[in-house]
């Protein structure tokens, strides 16, 4: 008899596991559609925050020099700064916007660290690479002061700017001064512009007519410059074409480009497919 109860028990003990079990299971798929349901309501947002950090990591100025070798990073989060002198292996601080002196082509960094102080200064000039001969747009000077040290330690060498990359595309025009574009009044074809930004260029067409030149970029600044049309084009064109010479800030938003200076709103791109 024992042994017959204790049989009966032990097929309970099993049966409610199994049943346990089931019902486990169920929940589990249940929060696993609930959870994939609700990823997928925020991809979006998610891939805009993923975007915005790498751009914020991104490096967007770089600078070198030599006797000693010393490397100078900048990106949105921080300001790298490392050499083969001793004692000033690496400096690391977190990033801070730069002061602009009266002079509107030099801006300076003062950032203070654990381990001591750093200024960077960035003047606007023609900066020769003493070891590879390449022409940079501006000369740098770093001075460092450990907090052992009474004097600065002074660092010189070339930088440029990275051109942010979300730029190198093709960009077909939409909007011109808030207005959507009525392509009739161009010419043949719908104006756009083909950036290449490893080489701060561009081409494109107005219209009727093929045009190109030069970009200039800063972090938070974008000017098209030394720009070529083959034949004078109609007023449109010719708007178009102005309001691109007249450009000093952009945004990039759901596969749009804005260009756009203190006035306003200038163009709106859409990215070509």
């Amino acid at each position: 008899m024992k042994t017959k109860q204790l049989n009966f028990y032990i097929f309970l003990a099993i049966t409610m596991s199994f049943l346990t079990a089931c019902s486990e299971v169920k929940n589990t798929a249940k929060k696993g559609r609930s959870s994939v349901k609700n990823d997928s309501l925020i991809t979006k947002a998610a891939v805009a925050d993923l975007e915005k950090n790498i751009n914020r990591q991104a490096i967007y100025f770089k600078a070198s020099g030599t006797e000693p070798f010393w490397g100078l990073q900048i990106t949105g989060e921080n300001v790298t700064f490392t050499s083969l002198s001793e004692g000033f292996e690496k400096f690391q601080t977190p990033h801070k916007e730069p002061i602009r002196a009266m002079d509107a082509n030099v801006k300076m960094y003062r950032l203070v660290m654990e381990k001591g102080d750093m200024k960077i200064q960035m003047a606007q000039m023609l900066c020769t690479d003493a070891m590879s001969g390449k022409e940079n747009k501006y000369e740098i000077t770093v001075e460092l002061k450990r907090n052992i040290d009474k004097e600065f330690k002074t660092f010189k060498g070339c930088g440029h700017y990275i051109t942010d990359y979300r730029l190198h595309d093709i960009w077909t025009l939409e909007e011109m001064n808030g207005q959507p574009l009525h392509v009739q009044q161009y010419g043949k074809e719908r104006p756009r512009i083909e950036i290449n930004s490893s080489q701060n260029s561009f081409m494109g067409v107005s219209g009727n007519h093929d045009i190109n030149g030069k970009i200039f970029f800063e972090k938070g600044l974008l000017r098209f410059t030394d720009i070529e049309k083959t034949k004078n084009g109609n007023k449109a064109e010719d708007g178009f074409i102005k309001n691109l010479a007249a450009t000093t800030g952009y945004t990039i938003e759901n596969n749009r480009l804005l260009l756009f200076n203190p006035s306003g709103q200038l163009l709106k791109f859409k990215k070509a497919d």
